[in-house]
């Protein structure tokens, strides 16, 4: 799976790179997702090298169903030589099924990699849009809520629900679901506000407790000073509090200024 920042493009493949861009600023490699969702040239030749294996197989299987149709027309017309046939036949047969075998392990590679790549050009574009460098945390949430299923001969792109069934979902409204989730909210592009205006005290913005408890939880991969010292600007009353409840005392100065 792609990741939305890059520190280098070293031991990147190279048909990988052309979906990065650098920023002037960081030095670091961000995944562009109008070039992930644009560019769908690896999938189109997933999609031709499938069909081409799968018609293989189809031919082959042709082949070993007219050889053991002459078989039986042979066998009752009583040839003489039909010990000898047998045993091309045996040969023959095995062939074709080794071939067989073979194209159908190819046919069944190259259906697992088109769905794969279209699943994860997917789960990656729409975790970019939603959380921009929080992207890594948010895709496992979005992979179980994408499936790529064969559709009238074309293998089509679904959204399922959270029980894990086909939906009628968009992905628009799928986006919609992330935002509205209270559990994503710390990962969210713009999830920061500025209030509208400058003030003291509880002027500088309401924070639910739930969407920043994982910052100050050591346990929690998003546990962040930087974040604490964010919530100590807007509403020092909640700040102190999960400071205290995760007994953070020893991190914090004597002004209550995260050590940074």
């Amino acid at each position: 799976m792609l990741k939305a920042i890059l520190d280098s493009l070293d031991g990147l493949e190279e048909k990988y790179v052309q979906f990065y861009t650098k920023n002037e600023e960081t030095g670091k490699y961000h995944l562009d997702e109008n070039l992930i969702v644009n560019n769908t040239q690896d999938v189109t030749g997933l999609k031709n090298n499938n069909s081409a294996l799968k018609a293989e197989k189809l031919a082959l299987q042709a082949k070993l169903d007219k050889i053991t149709e002459l078989e039986q027309s042979n066998k009752e017309s009583g040839l003489e030589a039909e010990k000898k046939y047998d045993e091309l036949l045996e040969l023959k047969t095995g062939q074709f099924d080794e071939k067989i075998t073979a194209a159908t392990t190819k046919a069944d590679n190259a259906e697992r990699a088109l769905k794969s790549s279209m699943i994860n050009a997917a789960i990656t574009s729409l975790a970019v849009e939603l959380g921009g460098e929080n992207a890594e945390l948010l895709k496992p949430h979005l992979a179980s809520r994408f499936q790529v299923n064969l559709v009238e001969s074309n293998y089509v792109l679904q959204i399922t629900d959270v029980a894990g069934k086909v939906s009628a979902m968009t992905r628009e409204q799928l986006s919609e679901e992330f935002r509205a989730n209270k559990m994503f909210k710390p990962l969210l592009k713009g999830r920061q506000s500025s209030g509208g205006g400058s003030g003291g005290g509880s002027g500088g913005g309401k924070h639910d407790e739930a969407s920043v408890t994982a910052f100050f939880d050591p346990s929690n991969a998003l546990y962040s000073t930087e974040e604490q010292y964010k919530l100590e600007q807007s509403n020092k009353e909640l700040h102190d509090k999960l400071v205290k409840k995760y007994g953070l005392d020893d991190v914090y100065g004597q002004a209550g200024v995260a050590v940074r």
